[in-house]
């Protein structure tokens, strides 16, 4: 098994980050459609285990009309338009009320546990806006500077820092537990430690590529502590779906959504906190 992660690790990373810098826009945009549209599919096994193409028509009849109604253009998307902000905004405060969700976890849950109509909502909040600010994030300069380019990659380096960080900090030193009901290995030393980690990183990475950026160490912590509330909200779906797994396309390392379930929370909570701030 381990094997055949590193495999696959070492096959995915030179084309992600190919792909982020080397992509016209156009083509960025329909990877990350896909990449969105794949975990869209996992997604639906929460909300229904037989007939999952019901669930999956309706995500993809929205990505489609977002695609149609939303600027793709990134020359467009830097202007910041009001459509970007709805998306964002509605971004934040659905990862504020999932991390509530995950800390009171089972209380409450029998609103939404059995519910498909609610699982499919949680569906679309988690992933159209990781879509979109991926998009918005991107566009940053775009023919001007490599400044989305450079953006991209800081969200996932202190989203992949802070998880190792809080894996490594938490098995050590962890007591006081985040979650509980949700994952009892998650604890808030560890989430301390991945900050902390993520916070090494950033400034390292700043300092290499000439990134600056105002209330810096803010927006990363923000980032990275709904980075890891991303991933406790996936387990806790699983948890009530009986899933194991979100899937198996990537040897080693299981679904797509395995792999971005941080991200989902990252690239939002970024993008609307550097554009609020800065």
């Amino acid at each position: 098994m381990l094997k055949t992660r590193i495999i696959s690790g070492l096959i995915l990373a030179p084309l992600l980050i190919f792909s982020i810098i080397f992509f016209s826009f156009k083509y960025f945009m329909i990877l990350v459609g896909l990449i969105s549209i794949l975990a869209l599919w996992e997604w639906t096994q929460f909300v229904v285990k037989e007939s999952r193409i019901y669930p999956m028509i309706l995500f993809i009849i929205l990505l489609l009309c977002l695609m149609y109604l939303l600027p793709t253009n990134p020359n467009e998307l830097q202007h910041k338009l009001v459509f970007d902000y709805v998306i964002l905004v509605i971004g934040m405060i659905w990862w504020v009320l999932a991390s509530l969700m995950v800390i009171i976890f089972p209380r409450n849950s029998e609103y939404w546990v059995d519910s498909k109509s609610f699982k499919e909502l949680f569906g679309i909040l988690s992933i159209v806006p990781f879509f979109w600010s991926t998009l918005i994030l991107r566009s940053f300069e775009y023919n001007i500077s490599d400044k989305g380019i450079k953006l991209v990659f800081l969200v996932l380096f202190i989203t992949w820092s802070a998880d190792t960080g809080a894996y490594f900090v938490g098995k050590k030193y962890g007591k006081h537990k985040m979650s509980p009901h949700v994952s009892p290995n998650k604890t808030i030393e560890g989430m301390a430690g991945g900050v902390l980690f993520a916070f090494v990183v950033a400034t390292i990475y700043s300092n290499i590529f000439s990134i600056s950026i105002n209330y810096f160490y803010l927006i990363i912590a923000l980032t990275v502590i709904f980075s890891i509330f991303g991933d406790l909200v996936e387990s806790m779906l699983k948890r009530v779906s009986h899933v194991k797994d979100s899937g198996r396309i990537i040897p080693g390392h299981g679904g797509v959504l395995d792999r971005i379930d941080s991200l989902l929370a990252a690239f939002p909570i970024f993008t609307i906190s550097y554009l609020l701030l800065n």
